[in-house]
């Protein structure tokens, strides 16, 4: 089993990368994929560290389309309710919707979270295993700029 220059095998390496995009952040994927492209000499770990990075910038970039429109569609149901109470006397129905429409965005929301952490974990699984998991278009990127010197 080949080995990274820290010490531990490449697959668990590769697994590790995905793992941390499960954390739910950006930056420690791309801490780690830039010490492996820059110390690193396994093209397949390179290869590995480009996708993880991919995969967790465009998950990232759905977690804020899904946080971004719930909150604007809940917004518009609190607004139009607000509206509604200047023209006559509140009733409890109205906020009553306006606090199940919150909670039904939330619930949204959290169901995206949980999606996104359970792909980041099949993927890290599948590279710990050595194996991979095809998503069409970044592998056609990675493909089209990524020379193998193996």
């Amino acid at each position: 089993m080949e080995k990274s220059k820290i010490g531990i095998s490449i697959n668990l390496f590769a697994a590790l990368l995905f793992f941390l995009g499960a954390a739910g952040s950006v930056l420690p994927v791309i801490v780690a994929a830039v010490y492996i492209w820059a110390f690193e000499e396994n093209a397949t770990l390179k290869k590995m560290a480009v996708k993880a990075l991919m995969l967790t910038v465009f998950l990232s970039i759905i977690m804020f389309l899904s946080i971004s429109l719930t909150t604007f569609i809940s917004s518009v149901i609190q607004n139009f309710v607000e509206v509604q109470n200047i023209r006559s006397t509140g009733t409890n129905e109205q906020w009553a919707l306006v606090r199940l429409s919150h909670s039904g965005m939330m619930t949204v929301d959290s169901i995206i979270r949980i999606v996104i952490i359970i792909v980041h974990i099949i993927f890290g699984l599948r590279a710990y295993r050595q194996g991979d998991i095809k998503i069409r278009w970044i592998d056609n990127i990675l493909d089209k700029h990524f020379q193998d010197k193996e």
